[in-house]
Protein backbone atom coordinates (compact mmCIF):
# COMPACT_ATOMS: atom_id res chain seq x y z
CA UNK A 1 0.00 0.00 0.00
CA UNK A 2 1.33 3.46 -0.90
CA UNK A 3 -0.02 6.72 0.40
CA UNK A 4 0.57 9.90 2.33
CA UNK A 5 0.54 10.24 6.09
CA UNK A 6 0.88 13.17 8.44
CA UNK A 7 4.18 12.95 10.30
CA UNK A 8 2.44 12.97 13.70
CA UNK A 9 0.36 9.93 12.63
CA UNK A 10 3.32 7.91 11.35
CA UNK A 11 3.93 4.85 13.53
CA UNK A 12 7.06 2.94 12.60
CA UNK A 13 8.18 -0.55 13.53
CA UNK A 14 11.23 0.98 15.19
CA UNK A 15 9.56 2.89 18.02
CA UNK A 16 9.04 0.17 20.66
CA UNK A 17 10.26 1.07 24.15
CA UNK A 18 11.23 -1.17 27.07
CA UNK A 19 8.14 -1.87 29.25
CA UNK A 20 5.72 -1.21 26.36
CA UNK A 21 2.88 -3.69 26.19
CA UNK A 22 2.58 -5.79 23.02
CA UNK A 23 -1.01 -5.80 21.75
CA UNK A 24 -2.90 -7.31 18.83
CA UNK A 25 -6.26 -6.31 17.36
CA UNK A 26 -9.08 -8.83 16.91
CA UNK A 27 -8.14 -12.49 16.96
CA UNK A 28 -5.37 -14.01 14.91
CA UNK A 29 -4.67 -17.28 13.14
CA UNK A 30 -8.02 -17.46 11.37
CA UNK A 31 -6.68 -16.88 7.85
CA UNK A 32 -3.91 -19.45 8.24
CA UNK A 33 -6.40 -21.93 9.70
CA UNK A 34 -8.72 -21.33 6.73
CA UNK A 35 -5.92 -21.84 4.22
CA UNK A 36 -4.88 -25.05 5.96
CA UNK A 37 -8.45 -26.33 5.72
CA UNK A 38 -8.58 -25.46 2.00
CA UNK A 39 -5.24 -27.15 1.26
CA UNK A 40 -6.27 -30.29 3.15
CA UNK A 41 -9.70 -30.21 1.46
CA UNK A 42 -11.46 -30.15 4.83
CA UNK A 43 -14.70 -28.38 5.63
CA UNK A 44 -14.56 -25.43 7.98
CA UNK A 45 -14.57 -21.67 8.30
CA UNK A 46 -12.43 -20.25 5.46
CA UNK A 47 -13.98 -16.80 4.96
CA UNK A 48 -11.21 -14.87 6.80
CA UNK A 49 -8.67 -16.31 4.36
CA UNK A 50 -10.76 -15.63 1.26
CA UNK A 51 -12.01 -12.19 2.36
CA UNK A 52 -9.41 -10.52 4.62
CA UNK A 53 -10.23 -7.13 6.08
CA UNK A 54 -7.52 -4.54 6.62
CA UNK A 55 -7.76 -2.58 9.88
CA UNK A 56 -7.42 0.90 8.34
CA UNK A 57 -9.75 2.81 10.66
CA UNK A 58 -8.33 1.03 13.68
CA UNK A 59 -4.77 1.88 12.62
CA UNK A 60 -5.67 5.57 12.52
CA UNK A 61 -6.94 5.45 16.10
CA UNK A 62 -4.09 3.29 17.41
CA UNK A 63 -1.42 5.42 15.71
CA UNK A 64 -2.23 8.30 18.07
CA UNK A 65 -1.12 6.21 21.05
CA UNK A 66 1.24 3.42 19.89
CA UNK A 67 5.03 3.54 19.81
CA UNK A 68 5.41 0.87 17.10
CA UNK A 69 2.96 -0.95 14.81
CA UNK A 70 2.84 -3.51 11.98
CA UNK A 71 0.13 -5.63 10.36
CA UNK A 72 0.03 -9.39 10.90
CA UNK A 73 0.82 -10.58 7.39
CA UNK A 74 3.38 -13.24 8.35
CA UNK A 75 2.21 -14.41 11.78
CA UNK A 76 2.55 -12.89 15.23
CA UNK A 77 6.03 -14.36 15.83
CA UNK A 78 7.44 -12.80 12.66
CA UNK A 79 5.86 -9.40 13.29
CA UNK A 80 7.05 -9.22 16.90
CA UNK A 81 10.55 -10.07 15.62
CA UNK A 82 10.33 -7.27 13.05
CA UNK A 83 9.36 -4.75 15.73
CA UNK A 84 12.10 -5.98 18.07
CA UNK A 85 14.77 -6.02 15.35
CA UNK A 86 13.89 -2.52 14.13
CA UNK A 87 13.58 -1.15 17.70
CA UNK A 88 16.64 -3.02 18.99
CA UNK A 89 14.59 -4.58 21.80
CA UNK A 90 13.55 -7.98 23.14
CA UNK A 91 10.07 -9.25 24.00
CA UNK A 92 8.07 -11.87 25.81
CA UNK A 93 4.78 -13.13 24.38
CA UNK A 94 2.33 -14.90 26.70
CA UNK A 95 0.90 -17.86 24.77
CA UNK A 96 -2.28 -18.03 26.86
CA UNK A 97 -3.07 -14.37 26.07
CA UNK A 98 -3.04 -14.77 22.27
CA UNK A 99 -6.65 -14.25 21.06
CA UNK A 100 -7.82 -17.34 19.16
CA UNK A 101 -11.38 -17.57 17.78
CA UNK A 102 -13.65 -20.57 18.20
CA UNK A 103 -13.41 -21.20 14.43
CA UNK A 104 -9.61 -21.32 14.64
CA UNK A 105 -9.77 -23.70 17.60
CA UNK A 106 -12.17 -25.91 15.64
CA UNK A 107 -9.77 -25.93 12.65
CA UNK A 108 -7.01 -26.98 15.05
CA UNK A 109 -9.11 -29.97 16.15
CA UNK A 110 -9.94 -30.94 12.56
CA UNK A 111 -6.30 -30.65 11.46
CA UNK A 112 -4.81 -31.98 14.73
CA UNK A 113 -2.74 -28.85 15.14
CA UNK A 114 -2.25 -26.43 18.03
CA UNK A 115 -4.48 -23.47 17.03
CA UNK A 116 -1.97 -21.04 18.53
CA UNK A 117 0.49 -22.13 15.83
CA UNK A 118 -1.83 -20.62 13.21
CA UNK A 119 -1.57 -17.29 15.05
CA UNK A 120 2.16 -17.41 15.73
CA UNK A 121 3.46 -18.84 12.47
CA UNK A 122 0.72 -18.43 9.85
CA UNK A 123 -0.26 -15.12 8.39
CA UNK A 124 -2.55 -13.05 6.20
CA UNK A 125 -4.74 -11.97 9.11
CA UNK A 126 -4.16 -8.23 8.55
CA UNK A 127 -4.80 -7.58 12.21
CA UNK A 128 -2.40 -5.13 13.85
CA UNK A 129 0.41 -5.73 16.32
CA UNK A 130 1.43 -2.64 18.24
CA UNK A 131 3.39 -1.60 21.30
CA UNK A 132 2.05 0.96 23.73
CA UNK A 133 2.89 2.39 27.15
CA UNK A 134 0.57 1.51 30.04
CA UNK A 135 -0.37 5.20 30.29
CA UNK A 136 -1.43 5.36 26.64
CA UNK A 137 -3.18 1.98 26.90
CA UNK A 138 -5.73 3.55 29.24
CA UNK A 139 -6.29 6.40 26.77
CA UNK A 140 -6.67 4.00 23.83
CA UNK A 141 -9.24 1.88 25.69
CA UNK A 142 -11.53 4.93 25.83
CA UNK A 143 -11.66 4.98 22.00
CA UNK A 144 -11.05 1.39 20.91
CA UNK A 145 -11.48 -1.88 22.78
CA UNK A 146 -11.09 -4.73 20.26
CA UNK A 147 -7.52 -5.66 21.12
CA UNK A 148 -5.63 -7.90 23.55
CA UNK A 149 -2.41 -7.41 25.48
CA UNK A 150 -0.25 -10.43 24.55
CA UNK A 151 3.21 -9.50 25.75
CA UNK A 152 5.78 -6.97 26.85
CA UNK A 153 8.84 -5.30 25.34
CA UNK A 154 12.11 -6.09 27.12
CA UNK A 155 15.73 -4.95 26.80
CA UNK A 156 17.43 -6.51 23.76
CA UNK A 157 19.70 -8.55 26.06
CA UNK A 158 16.66 -10.53 27.30
CA UNK A 159 15.94 -11.88 23.80
CA UNK A 160 12.59 -12.71 22.21
CA UNK A 161 10.64 -15.61 23.67
CA UNK A 162 7.28 -17.20 24.27
CA UNK A 163 6.06 -17.91 27.79
CA UNK A 164 3.73 -20.90 28.15
CA UNK A 165 2.45 -21.67 31.66
CA UNK A 166 5.59 -20.16 33.16
CA UNK A 167 7.96 -22.03 30.83
CA UNK A 168 10.22 -19.93 28.60
CA UNK A 169 10.27 -21.21 25.00
CA UNK A 170 12.05 -20.01 21.89
CA UNK A 171 9.79 -17.89 19.68
CA UNK A 172 10.30 -19.18 16.15
CA UNK A 173 9.83 -17.24 12.94
CA UNK A 174 6.61 -16.82 11.02
CA UNK A 175 5.80 -17.52 7.40
CA UNK A 176 8.09 -15.86 4.84
CA UNK A 177 6.34 -15.14 1.53
CA UNK A 178 9.62 -14.97 -0.36
CA UNK A 179 11.35 -18.06 1.05
CA UNK A 180 8.59 -20.52 1.87
CA UNK A 181 6.96 -23.28 -0.12
CA UNK A 182 3.33 -22.84 0.91
CA UNK A 183 2.39 -26.53 0.57
CA UNK A 184 5.34 -27.57 2.76
CA UNK A 185 4.47 -24.91 5.32
CA UNK A 186 0.87 -26.06 5.67
CA UNK A 187 1.54 -29.84 5.70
Amino acid sequence: MIGDVKKERLTLRSGAKVADLVCVTGDIGKSSAGLSLLIKKKKGYVKPHLEPKARLKESQIISRFANAMIDVSDGLASEVRHICDMSKKGAVIFKEKIPISGHTKEAGKILRKDPTDFALYGGEDFELVFTISEKNLKKLKKQFKNFSVVGKILPKSKGIHLLERGKKLKLGSGYDHFKSNIKEYYK
